[in-house]
């Protein structure tokens, strides 16, 4: 089995490839000039590399979050997330029991506005049945709640990020890629 690649290493051997010093810097952290654009591109290429496999597991989390009364628009932090990067709107539900446990709809934003955001509809209460994902990444709900009905669904977290020399990527911990080369590759 290979040896675990750091941000250190990543970032020296940019620098060997690049022709810029044969050691390369002895951290990434506070880095000037030529260094500084080599950490840089590293972090640019490992977010990427993230945003580009939308199948990878790891990046897949749930949220389950007890529901205020008389409250329809809820952030992702009232929801306890803090990693959000998009919602997955076909995997949320709501529950008042577990064994009433049922999907809400998804409701795209511009219909919703026509159908849901004016009138009485802004103030009808109930068991939501359906949501709607605003341009701020907040969710809301229709009809505004009138129990503590429990929300549970999943969404998918931001890239993952290397602060210290000695991160390593996630990915490979988690799906088995290795770098090979000059590329990173699957190992199975």
């Amino acid at each position: 089995m290979p040896e675990p690649v750091t941000k250190l290493d990543l970032v020296k051997r940019l620098a060997r490839e690049a022709g810029e010093h044969a050691s390369g810097p002895t951290s990434t952290l506070l880095q000037r000039g030529n260094n500084l654009k080599l950490v840089d591109d590293i972090d640019t290429a490992y977010s990427e590399i993230q945003t580009y496999q939308t199948t990878w597991r790891f990046h897949r989390k749930s949220f389950s979050k007890v529901l205020t009364i008389d409250k329809a628009d809820y952030t992702a932090a009232e929801l306890d997330i803090t990693d959000l990067r998009n919602w997955d709107p076909k995997k949320v539900n709501l529950f008042k029991l577990l064994n009433d446990e049922a999907p809400l709809t998804h409701i795209p934003l511009d219909i919703w506005e026509s159908t849901y955001g004016m009138g009485s509809s802004t103030i009808e209460t109930g068991r939501p049945s359906s949501f709607t994902i605003q341009a701020d990444n907040s969710i809301t709900l229709f009809p505004i709640p009138n129990y503590e009905f429990t929300l549970r669904g999943k969404y998918r977290s931001r890239p993952h990020q290397m602060v210290d020399d000695l991160d390593e990527p996630i990915f490979a911990l988690y799906t088995g890629w290795q770098l090979s080369g000059r590329l990173w590759k699957t190992s199975g």
